[in-house]
């Protein structure tokens, strides 16, 4: 697979300028991946409130989740879905400072182009085979799961989806607090406190 991070025009999108760049990517293959979207509110407050551009990025079937999380936010998600070509998307991962994704692709392209900030959640799959690959250690990476006796599961189906119907809120933003750098590190932006 070869990845050419140059490819993306910011400003087609709304996304020139200097602010800090939040990418969020709750699209998978397989439906057993996802996650209630709500569960991603407070995390996006919580970076809007640090200044962070929020782009949402998947397929054109995905534009309504982000149209919803987007009406329910009140915020300015750059909705991109279905607008960008796959080429395009290693050029927005790359100006990204943070990638919030499910278990899927996405987490492997924003390493292979250097993405500092990773959060990848994983309901029945394994956060370490699947982790994204950095043999240098130039990425930071927080897996969001919960430990049961179940998991890492490969069902195609599933009485209770404990794994993923159980991942809180607060989990998510929990990881995206622990894992993103000090204000220093993002243009000197003051760090807030989540509200609860």
């Amino acid at each position: 697979l070869e990845l050419w991070p140059g490819a993306l025009a910011p400003e087609r999108f709304g996304l020139e300028g200097e602010r800090p760049l939040a990418v969020l990517h709750l699209a998978a293959a397989s439906r057993n991946k996802g996650i209630d979207p709500a569960k991603t509110l407070p995390t996006l407050h919580w970076l809007h409130r640090q200044g962070y551009r929020i782009a949402c990025t998947g397929l054109a079937a995905d534009a309504p989740t982000y149209e919803g999380l987007r009406s329910a936010s009140g915020l300015p998600l750059a909705n991109l879905a279905g607008r960008m070509a796959l080429e395009e998307l290693p050029g927005l991962l790359q100006r990204a400072n943070l990638l919030l994704s499910l278990d899927s692709a996405p987490i492997h392209m924003a390493a292979a182009v250097g993405t500092p900030s990773i959060v990848g959640v994983y309901g029945a799959t394994n956060e370490r085979q699947w982790a994204p690959w950095d043999p240098v250690g130039r990425i930071r990476f927080e897996p969001v799961y919960l430990s049961l006796p179940c998991r890492p599961c490969h069902a195609k189906e599933c009485a209770t989806n404990q794994c993923r119907e159980g991942l809180s809120a607060g989990q998510v933003l929990a990881a995206v607090q622990r894992i993103l750098p000090g204000p220093e590190a993002i243009g000197g932006l003051p760090v807030l406190t989540a509200e609860p």
